[in-house]
């Protein structure tokens, strides 16, 4: 079995991938021996070829390697160029995997790491009706919230920061994270009244914050909460209450305010998962129960209707729009409407717009 190992080590791989790709229960039981059998076959039937030798240039024709290796490259050449021979795909199958880049093109999101922030002007600036903070799922419904205007005579600011979450006192674990000081900075900007009685809208993912990962591809050996607010990282859901509500004050003593429940978060990733069951014509939907989204996210819910009540701060919820009572939409008229497991899409966020004209409509 020595001499066997390394093709056994080399098609294990191919072999792990398919059992996790097509969710076979207790795959190791067959992947185990379908390795070392198919390791056996390579290493008798590959390894163990011995090539005839050729001393001379003009025999150059008959190395049948070469053959191997020039057939390889035409098919991996002709594989990019077709973009993964993306022609022999079906039009369903590519309107789900479309749905992975189908991100608002205003580029207003900024990174972590120098500190700053930016106020990212959509429409007309010299007429702002609403400022967005948050983080990436604020920036992922940014274009819902402009649906609601004329953009020629009226405009909104985005200032939002990828895994940031506008949280006075908040601190992180990531030392990287200067989310702290950004939010520092957003509160600077709401004080100095430059946006004073314009509604200002809170939005991000706090589930995500406080109980890590729910999506299987992205958790990490660390899942578990992202952040604290004093140096013993006791009293957890306290705290964010404390916070969610000192912050929420703050801004309604110069603003009103509306604060975004939590988007349904889903355990797998959308598009992807779509396209995978037209791929292999699985006829099982994907499911998403509305108490799984309850179980992860009601104290979290429970503390901004708190907060918000605390505050006279108006709460808006897309669970109105994308669950019922027993299962949440990922899709929408056979399309995914997220980009991830928990961002909604450029398709799936305008499902929102009904709300924000009825929480504006007043204005």
């Amino acid at each position: 079995m020595g001499k066997w190992s390394y093709s056994i080590y080399v098609w294990h791989w191919p072999l792990v991938v398919m059992g996790f790709y097509f969710a076979i229960n207790d795959w190791w039981l067959y992947g185990i021996p379908l390795s070392i059998i198919i390791g056996f076959i390579s290493y008798q039937f590959i390894e163990k070829i011995n090539f005839k030798r050729y001393n001379s240039l003009k025999d150059f024709y008959k190395v049948i390697p070469i053959y191997f290796s020039l057939t390889i490259f035409i098919l991996g050449f002709l594989i990019n160029k077709t973009n993964g021979m993306i022609f022999h795909y079906s039009e369903e199958l590519m309107i789900n995997l479309k749905e992975v880049n189908n991100k608002n093109d205003y580029r207003c999101m900024r990174g972590l790491k120098d500190g700053e922030i930016d106020e990212c002007y959509i429409g007309n600036k010299h007429n702002i009706q609403a400022v967005i903070i948050g983080d990436s799922h604020a920036n992922s419904i940014l274009t819902a919230v402009s649906a609601i205007y004329d953009l020629k005579k009226e405009g909104l600011v985005s200032i939002t920061t990828s895994s940031c979450p506008f949280l006075i006192g908040a601190k992180f674990n990531d030392k990287n994270n200067k989310c702290q000081q950004i939010n520092e900075k957003r509160l600077d900007l709401i004080e100095s009244n430059k946006y004073k009685d314009i509604p200002i809208i809170l939005a991000s993912r706090l589930p995500a914050y406080i109980y890590g990962q729910n999506e299987p591809e992205r958790i990490k050996n660390d899942n578990g909460p992202s952040i604290y607010f004093n140096e013993k990282k006791i009293d957890l859901n306290q705290n964010l209450l404390n916070s969610l509500t000192e912050t929420i004050c703050k801004i309604k003593s110069n603003n009103p305010v509306y604060i975004i429940q939590p988007v349904p978060e889903m355990p797998f990733n959308v598009p992807k998962s779509q396209a995978k069951n037209v791929l292999l014509n699985l006829k099982k939907p994907l499911i998403f129960n509305y108490s799984e989204y309850l179980q992860r996210s009601a104290s979290i819910r429970n503390m901004i209707f708190e907060s918000a009540n605390v505050c006279q701060a108006q709460v808006l919820d897309p669970a109105e729009i994308l669950c019922d009572k027993i299962s949440c939409m990922y899709e929408y008229n056979n399309r995914a409407i997220y980009f991830d497991g928990d961002h909604l899409s450029e398709y799936g966020n305008k499902l929102l717009v009904p709300m924000f004209k009825n929480a504006f409509k007043e204005q």
